[in-house]
């Protein structure tokens, strides 16, 4: 276990920002992360955690200990006649995941192919594509509590998932480490073509089955969002906004065509790509920072960025979007 002083986190974000940590370690065992939060060394040292970087902005050099969750096998938990349970280690790459299980047949997170970031932040922002979210097959996850430093077992409930959202961004903020994330898979799995992009790609093929529907969603993310290898970008960068119905309704009278999805309880999400389209940010691009030309949710790195930069863009879309339709945008990536 290395311990590295001053370490340039550039290659840790999709952002590509060029900040540094004071500290960085990459844990591969329970045994090094216990080492790390209890010895006389650096007990007292402020503590980040970093999984693949995918859903976060760095706005500034990380004082302290950035902790990088490097266990990565992948184990059969528990198998049944049509279930089974598929463990993670946490550092390991989402969507190499999402391929090992699809190859075998297993269904259930096929929709979420291609998500960037690592299976330890699927469950801490619930994310979600195409029809589909994490929370609907995870049966547990596994993390280090850093008050009573054990490992310790949530299942799916205990989670309190919400959109984009869980226990994890909430109470439990700031005081754990996931280690590892279990799913229930289906043996026989039910398709999910339900979403329209994909719906539509596959139509006329007959006996369609997950590897198709992977295949589909590779291709539509691919066409549609930019490859954080080569343009740095955090992926959507705002939630979709759900309003009551009533504002929606008058919002309705005032843009005929605002699009709506009805929800529980008299709810309509709203989708932000939309809201900033119609505002003028679509293709917009300032110095170093600029909002994609295909896709409006996502605010990209130039190519010499700092988080700074990217902030200030992402405010002015809050704030224009709010003046036209009294709707305040919520950030979906992490801002440190």
């Amino acid at each position: 276990m290395d311990i590295l002083q001053n370490y340039s986190l550039k290659a840790h974000n999709t952002f590509g920002i060029n900040a540094k940590a004071e500290y960085y370690v990459a844990v591969n065992t329970h045994e090094e992360l216990m080492v790390v939060y209890t010895s006389d060394t650096y007990r007292n040292i402020k503590k980040r955690v970093l999984g693949g970087g995918s859903n976060v902005l760095l706005t500034s050099d990380i004082e302290g200990m950035v902790i990088h969750p490097s266990f990565t096998s992948i184990k059969v938990e528990k198998e049944e006649k049509e279930e089974i349970f598929i463990s993670s280690g946490a550092g390991e790459n989402w969507d190499n995941f999402v391929e090992y299980c699809v190859s075998r047949n297993y269904g259930g997170i096929e929709n979420l192919s291609l998500i960037p970031g690592d299976v330890g932040s699927s469950p801490i922002q619930n994310i979600g594509a195409y029809g589909a979210e994490v929370k609907d097959t995870i049966a547990w996850v596994e993390y280090f509590d850093l008050g009573s430093r054990s490992l310790m077992r949530r299942d799916n409930a205990a989670c309190r998932f919400g959109y984009r959202n869980s226990i994890f961004k909430n109470e439990l903020k700031d005081t754990f480490v996931i280690t590892r994330v279990c799913f229930r898979l289906q043996k026989d799995p039910a398709i999910d073509v339900s979403y329209g992009n994909i719906r539509d790609e596959l139509k006329g093929t007959e006996n369609i089955n997950i590897q198709d529907v992977r295949k589909v969603v590779i291709n539509i993310r691919s066409a549609k969002l930019p490859d954080p290898e080569l343009t740095g970008n955090a992926g959507s960068f705002f939630k979709n906004p759900v309003v009551p119905l009533v504002h929606y309704q008058d919002l309705k009278t005032r843009y005929p065509q605002i699009p709506g999805y009805p929800l529980a309880e008299d709810y309509v999400k709203i989708p932000a790509a939309w809201m900033i389209q119609e505002c003028n940010w679509k293709g917009y691009t300032e110095g170093n920072v600029g909002v994609h030309k295909n896709q409006p949710l996502v605010l990209i790195n130039l190519g010499k960025a700092t988080g700074h930069e990217v902030l200030y863009l992402a405010n002015r879309i809050v704030n224009s979007v709010q003046a036209k339709f009294d709707v305040l945008l919520e950030k979906e990536v992490n801002i440190w």
